[in-house]
């Protein structure tokens, strides 16, 4: 195997002929890499480079070794990649363009999110598992894996839009029956302040009082109001992929590979961006409401019981 280290390239056309050679913290610039090859890269950069011919119908064969190397734009081309790994290298903007991985590692590997095209890679049925747990493990940054929409799926299957949507049509509907009972109440007394009632219509006066408005109503409606815009984000914009599959159930029960399920799981970020600040938001109030409103239940039961338990 020949050794190339710390070289330079620029521009360069590489092909069959140095089949078996070995790049050690090299640098590649606009470089393209043709034919049938078997190369390694260790600590290399690659900017814009090249792999395959381009030709739809004909797969050049190449087994390629990244190893701690940058990937930045670029793509593949017609290529179909036969024990190759990428272990620890960052990919950026890469693309995929009538690739096929055929025994195709990928450890500790970040940027896949930025590439193009990961979806129509066909992925060798008889090596499809071995990606799939590769892809289990696959680094990402905090946001993307917190509130990819697949993590955001398990708050979209709950039933939060009909119960969130009913909440915000019928608080303001409470509100308005107790601010029109609120109403009548105080126009009743100001009447009878001002003339002369018989006694007992006087007394049934004075036991009329006004109803409050229910504490932390205020903060109820905000938290349903944030769930609701969650909610319809999530109906709206989720890809339908997911919301029908779980990835479990999209790779184990039906055999298929994890990159396209991941790659609609990335889109759309800044709906993302969205939609879990206002499930976060919106699920920490209303469970805030309720357990105080729990608190208060158990609090007045214990109050008016005629059984106390201990006493």
């Amino acid at each position: 195997m020949v050794t190339i280290k710390g070289e330079h390239f620029d521009r360069k056309r590489f092909d069959t002929t140095g089949n078996g050679t070995y790049f050690d913290e090299c640098v590649f610039n606009q470089c393209t890499f043709t034919g049938d090859l078997d190369l390694t890269f260790s600590a290399c950069r690659l900017i814009n480079c090249n792999f395959g011919q381009g030709k739809k119908h004909s797969k050049d064969i190449q087994k390629l070794g990244f190893g701690k190397c940058v990937i930045e734009d670029g793509a593949f081309y017609s290529v179909r990649l036969k024990d190759s790994y990428f272990d620890n290298c960052e990919l950026d903007g890469f693309g995929f363009f009538y690739t096929e991985f055929d025994g195709v590692n990928l450890v500790n590997t970040r940027g896949l999110p930025s590439c193009m095209y990961l979806e129509r890679i066909h992925v060798t049925p008889e090596t499809r598992n071995d990606l799939n747990i590769d892809l289990l493990e696959v680094p990402l940054d905090h946001f993307d894996r917190v509130a990819s929409w697949e993590s955001l799926r398990m708050f979209g299957r709950l039933p939060l839009f009909g119960t969130s949507l009913t909440a915000l049509v019928s608080i303001p509907l409470i509100f308005y029956v107790l601010a029109l009972y609120n109403d009548h109440i105080w126009r009743l007394k100001v009447v009878g302040s001002c003339f002369l009632l018989p006694l007992r219509l006087n007394e049934l006066l004075g036991a009329l009082h006004t109803v409050p408005v229910p504490s932390l109503s205020l903060w109820l409606l905000v938290s349903t109001l944030l769930l609701g815009i969650a909610s319809s984000m999530f109906k709206l914009l989720c890809p339908p992929r997911i919301q029908e599959f779980s990835r479990a159930q999209w790779t184990d029960q039906i055999g298929n590979s994890a990159l396209p399920y991941l790659v609609d799981s990335w889109r759309k970020r800044w709906a993302r961006m969205i939609a879990a600040p206002c499930y976060l938001a919106g699920g920490i109030g209303t469970l805030l409401v309720l357990l105080v409103k729990l608190w208060n239940a158990g609090e007045f039961i214990w109050k008016y019981s005629e059984f106390r338990w201990g006493v």
